[in-house]
């Protein structure tokens, strides 16, 4: 019987949880070394099946996607899914801009992002503008941290809570002093 991804993925994660709710003061320590191999976001199984529930039968482009490790445990659950980064260091993440892949993959109707980067500019913005312009049945899945904290910028936020959409939130594990959630934003039409 083989692993699969999201196998690997959540032994991982819970080794992380354990770590942060019975030994909270070693859970900074251990944070860097996971961001640089995993990523910033911590997802439970709940968190992956909720998401592969909404992403299924769709065709889903991931911007900021890293190293793409949680793409791959999309995969590994049978999402269609581009993953792209504006930097890439694996050949299953695409090396390119945002706004570029949104034209670029313009038959993916799902936009996945997670942790835009704080203070990004106005590239995300305009990268999310484009989507919503091109696809009235979106599903945008925004993964990170509350307006005014560590994901995107307020150009971004506004153009997000400025959409004619339905937002469902839901809760993420967290780090000590992060504050990470799932938003989905589903375009009314």
């Amino acid at each position: 019987m083989s692993i699969t991804n999201k196998e690997k993925y959540l032994t991982a994660f819970k080794l992380i949880e354990d770590v942060i709710e019975n030994n909270r003061a070693c859970a900074p320590m251990l944070r860097p070394t996971y961001v640089n191999v995993i990523g910033w976001p911590l997802y439970s199984k709940e968190n992956i099946d909720a998401l592969v529930g909404t992403m299924k039968d769709r065709k889903v482009l991931s911007i900021c996607a890293g190293i793409g490790l949680i793409e791959e445990v999309f995969k590994s659950e049978g999402i269609d899914i581009v993953s792209t980064d504006i930097k890439s260091t694996r050949p299953s993440v695409v090396e390119m801009d945002a706004k570029t892949a949104v034209v670029e993959y313009k038959d993916c109707n799902v936009l996945f992002a997670s942790w835009i980067p704080f203070r990004c500019g106005s590239w995300a913005s305009e990268a999310l503008e484009t989507f919503v312009s091109m696809h009235k049945d979106a599903i945008i899945i925004i993964v990170g941290e509350f307006e005014g904290l560590c994901t995107a910028d307020q150009q971004f936020f506004d153009t997000l809570h400025g959409l004619d959409a339905t937002e469902q939130m839901i809760d993420t594990p967290n780090w000590p002093t992060t504050h990470s959630y799932i938003s989905i934003f589903t375009m009314n039409q």
